[in-house]
């Protein structure tokens, strides 16, 4: 692969004097620049990826103009970009079904799957949620990005990174629609800014919708045209563009009894609102943010072509013309920006972080007494290895655990829990625990040594559609509990267990 990797960097002032980058600047915006920087190699967990298309959208023409992310200024330089495809080109430890030249699109939004909200199936209102060229985080438009395997989907033969590319909007579009409850025969209005006429005629062709194309109108008087094309008031609005005149048209042309989402998010933390149509028309307002279990959706209707986004390809730039092509967004114009790789960039910065990852473990005695299942009512003390913490698990010093039906069914019958399968094997009891934390392995945070925990004893994947809707006990890939073969149980000294499975 290169030896470099050139990224398109957004500085808010620009690179200090002496700087070895290429940058551009448009009048009022920030300073793109093409800056080269070290190869990020895969982590455990991981894909190396070869960044082949990355969409430009209007959060990212935004937070070029204005250097700051809502009332969030830039502070450090970042790298832009956040709708992303491309191929494999290296594969980290521990990842599983992915190979090097597997085209893959990426879920730009990172969550921790382990506070409520992620819990409940909605990762999108994680508390501890970042996302692609949102600081700290960068984003997409370099020759190479390294990401979490969990957030990558491949996609099939015959599909192009162009395509790709349009996954992410795409799932946002079905997260708006889940929301608002769309079905087949709603009349649908969705609102936007910004718009010119070569827009709506490029929308013309690929719907079977009406636009209407509003100027130095009241929003009471759109909403009487809105009633007109649509032969009636629209059963939802989808207000995409945040503009307090088209956010009053979305109230005003919704029926009695409707649904208006507000997609769009506005730079202004108060916004002027209807109030008197919303509580008079007794409409359902709801918000939206980014998007949750729609990613793999989305993969499908492009997979399929169910959804072509062939025709949305207009325009294309390459990796050295980022300016170009921000620009071009900034007009209105239709376009992804693809990508080209260098084999070698001249002159470029190389910049490059290392984090240290390291594994705590506290002093303890060496004896893990187990109480072993052999049998019907053949229960025998053992001594065991005490295991050590591997990436994201505790390893726990049990205090206490509490003996169930299950348990006991367990050691009359010595059949599988809720089953009427013998043990094959020999097999720990025990999944009522609670102990204290004793040591912390890789990538651990939010837990110290000698924190009290209680731990959920079963295990999921965490990365089908059935998880991340939050229902973790239909695992489609199969639910493996404590004492539940080959999964051991906690009855014994100590025990190591995922950390997001902890609660102090």
């Amino acid at each position: 692969m290169a030896e470099s990797n050139l990224c398109a960097v957004l500085w808010q002032e620009g690179p200090a004097s002496g700087e070895d980058v290429s940058c551009e600047a448009s009048e009022g915006c920030g300073n793109v620049c093409e800056e080269s920087r070290a190869v990020p190699q895969a982590g455990p967990g991981e894909l190396q990826i070869r960044v082949q298309a990355v969409g430009i959208c209007g959060s990212d023409v935004s937070l070029w103009k204005n250097a700051a992310i809502g009332q969030t200024a830039l502070k450090d330089p970042l790298v832009l970009g956040h709708e992303p495809c491309g191929t494999v080109a290296g594969v980290g430890p521990g990842v599983t079904g992915f190979a090097v030249g597997d085209l893959v699109a990426m879920s730009p939004n990172i969550s921790c799957y382990t506070c409520r909200p992620c819990r409940e199936g909605r990762q999108n209102l994680c508390d501890n949620r970042t996302k692609m060229a949102t600081p700290p985080t960068d984003g997409c438009i370099a020759n190479f990005i390294v990401w979490p395997s969990r957030l990558c989907y491949k996609l099939p033969p015959g599909i192009t990174p162009n395509e790709g590319a349009f996954i992410q909007p795409i799932a946002l579009a079905l997260h708006g629609c889940q929301m608002a409850g769309i079905r087949p025969g709603h009349r649908v209005l969705i609102c936007g800014a910004d718009i010119n006429e070569e827009r709506l005629k490029f929308l013309a062709s690929v719907t079977k919708g009406s636009t209407v194309h509003v100027q130095g109108e009241t929003p009471e008087d759109t909403a009487e045209r809105v009633k007109k094309e649509l032969g009636g008031f629209a059963d939802v609005t989808l207000e995409c563009s945040a503009a307090p005149t088209s956010i009053a048209v979305s109230f005003y042309a919704t029926k009695l009894g409707g649904c208006v989402l507000l997609a769009g998010i506005s730079p202004d933390a108060e916004t002027k609102i209807p109030l008197r149509s919303i509580t008079a028309k007794e409409l359902n307002v709801k918000g939206m943010f980014r998007f949750a279990n729609d990613y793999e959706t989305a993969v499908e209707l492009i997979s399929s072509r169910a959804i072509d986004a062939r025709p949305l390809v207009t325009h294309t730039f390459p990796l050295e013309n980022v300016t170009e092509a921000f620009e071009a967004a900034a007009r209105g114009e239709r376009h992804l920006w693809i990508q080209k790789h260098r084999n070698k960039y001249k002159g470029g910065n190389i910049r490059a972080s290392v984090i240290s990852s390291r594994r705590v473990t506290a002093t303890m005695a060496q004896v893990n007494l187990c109480a072993v299942l052999y049998g019907k009512r053949d229960l025998r003390m053992e001594n065991q290895p005490i295991p050590q913490p591997g990436p994201n698990e505790l390893q726990i010093r049990m205090l206490v655990v509490g003996i169930c039906g299950s348990d006991v069914g367990m050691w009359e019958g010595a059949m599988s829990p809720g089953t009427t399968l013998p043990i094959m094997d020999p097999i720990v009891l025990g999944h009522e625990p609670c102990g204290v934390v004793c040591g912390l392995g890789f990538s651990v945070s939010g837990f110290a040594i000698g924190d009290k925990v209680t731990m959920d004893p079963n295990l999921s994947c965490r990365a089908c559609r059935t998880c991340k809707s939050g229902r973790h006990n239909l695992c489609e890939k199969g639910i493996a509990m404590m004492t539940e073969h080959p999964t051991d149980g906690c009855l014994s000294n100590y025990i190591v267990w995922p950390a997001d499975l902890c609660y102090r």
